[in-house]
């Protein structure tokens, strides 16, 4: 049930790719929806199932990229609507920068124009495509779910600040550091994406490599570093989309190592555009092998995305066996509260395989 179940949903994903060409699509509870552009400011919130929001625009260094909201009417109870907010590259629809929850008020349909931009994030959950590049360092020891532990982790690449945010509000004493080399990004991540600083969560503008070296000369050591560098300009020649090729040097590499706690754990997020990603992804991998004693490559949710976890002697080997990577993320995910629907309908993702009961279900087409 489970392998026809993948299979079905991999056609799905296939199918969704091939549609962002056309126009934006937006799935919801295993179900595809699409829109045209241009989008309205305002939400008509008489609408019928499905609808996207214009929210904003705004310049890169690389791309101009625009924030949406997509907008879902629940198909059991059709008072209920779920929101997601979206930054994304209208050249290339099929990628996005970040997708988020948003809360939305139980009266929304009482107006019937509503500025969806006055939303927040809704801190509790977190989308299921960023997910499993939480989870490895969790699931090799790196980190703990206790939500009282303290830790020290260093994002690089802040995006919308999902997966920060989300961090920050289930794990209040881990001491988190971004670094991000987009000024633009870190103001739309405060303004639309809810991105909160205080003392155990700061953003610096500045190039990834810069604070790498910085920490370094510091002698500053992670429990666990999250490189999701990728570039917001989508060239279709471009094959290896993420980590920036900055961030797949050796020298580079070496710094990570550098920088890293010796049970610690460095998590980077691939985008791949080839025929073959499962064995492109095996020699993106082999470049950190040369650093760490343990690497391995894991799925996403979408078929271009894979996540590479490393970790030094520290770390014992069989936490990288594959049944053991499976389960601790499948406790991180019970610990932190995700599993739930929207777990189950990713093709790749173990929150819910064994937890869940909509894994007996067949996908609705």
């Amino acid at each position: 049930m489970e392998l026809q179940k993948r299979s079905q949903l991999v056609s799905f994903i296939a199918l969704g790719a091939v549609l962002f060409i056309f126009c934006l699509v937006g799935t919801n509870k295993n179900t595809f929806f699409y829109a045209l552009p241009p989008y309205p400011s305002l939400l008509n919130t008489s609408f019928e199932n499905y609808t996207v929001v214009q929210v904003d625009f705004f310049n890169t260094s690389m791309a101009k990229l625009s924030i949406i909201d997509l907008v879902f009417r629940d198909l059991q109870n059709s008072s209920k609507i779920v929101i997601k907010r979206r930054i994304l590259n209208t050249d290339r629809d099929e990628i996005y920068v970040t997708e988020l929850p948003l809360l939305v008020p139980a009266n929304i349909t009482a107006t019937d124009l509503f500025n969806t931009s006055t939303l927040k994030p809704d801190y509790t959950k977190s989308e299921v495509g960023i997910r499993p590049l939480m989870a490895p360092a969790f699931a090799t020891g790196s980190l703990s779910s206790d939500m009282n532990a303290k830790s020290d982790v260093l994002i690089i690449g802040l995006g919308g600040a999902h997966m920060n945010n989300f961090l920050h509000h289930k794990f209040p004493k881990m001491n988190m550091t971004v670094a991000e080399l987009e000024p633009t990004m870190v103001e739309v991540a405060r303004k639309y994406f809810g991105l909160k600083e205080d003392e155990t969560q700061r953003v610096f503008v500045m190039n990834g490599l810069d604070y790498l070296q910085k920490a370094a000369k510091n002698g500053w050591k992670y429990d666990a570093i999250y490189i999701d560098a990728c570039p917001t300009r989508y060239p279709l020649e471009e094959e290896i989309m993420c980590p920036v090729e900055v961030f797949r040097e050796d020298s580079s590499i070496a710094l990570m190592r550098k920088v890293l706690k010796n049970n610690g754990s460095l998590v980077i997020k691939m985008l791949l555009f080839y025929d073959d990603v499962d064995e492109k992804a095996e020699k993106v991998a082999d470049l950190y092998r040369k650093h760490f004693a343990n690497c391995a490559v894991l799925e996403m949710m979408t078929l271009q995305n894979r996540v590479i976890v490393c970790s030094p002697e520290g770390v014992p080997k069989n936490r990288y066996e594959k049944n053991a990577l499976e389960e601790n993320a499948v406790k991180f995910y019970m610990d932190t509260g995700l599993v739930d629907d929207e777990c189950c309908l990713a093709t790749v993702d173990e929150c819910c395989i064994y937890e869940h009961p909509i894994t007996t279900e067949t996908p609705s087409h």
